[in-house]
């Protein structure tokens, strides 16, 4: 966490890449998803070792995810009919299914599902499916 933080942070300030700074923020966000929306417990150790850090991030985790991907998504290099954009989109909707906002997971699965059938991008199309599986179940 605080190396992809420092990352971004350096990327932005020191160097003026923003593209490489949203890119440590798509990152950074999909670590806060896996924590959101993971299923395996980490091991003792690790949870000792870390016990205050997510006791402190598991409950922001979503407003943090979604707030860098919205960051990302408003750059400029990152095209709205880009496989990237795919991406940010597919992870806004798994935020919102781990949140239960399913009608909003739907939509950002479907944009994200647009992009990537025009960008043939078929491993995306492939995670899609299998996130919007479960949504589709519910009604």
């Amino acid at each position: 966490m605080r190396s992809l933080e420092s990352v971004i942070e350096r990327a932005e300030n020191e160097y003026g890449y923003r593209s490489y700074a949203d890119w440590g923020r798509i990152y950074l966000a999909e670590f806060y998803i896996a924590m959101l929306t993971g299923t395996r417990k980490p091991s003792l150790r690790v949870l000792l070792k870390n016990l205050l850090f997510l006791m402190r991030a598991k409950p922001t985790a979503a407003e943090k995810a979604d707030a860098l991907l919205r960051e990302a998504m408003a750059d400029p290099w990152f095209s709205e009919r880009g496989v990237t954009r795919a991406r940010i989109e597919f992870d806004l909707g798994q935020i919102c299914t781990a949140t239960g906002r399913t009608d909003l997971a739907r939509a950002h699965f479907e944009t994200a599902r647009a992009i990537a059938t025009a960008q043939n991008a078929s491993n995306w199309l492939t995670k899609i499916d299998a996130a919007t599986a479960p949504l589709e179940k519910e009604g």
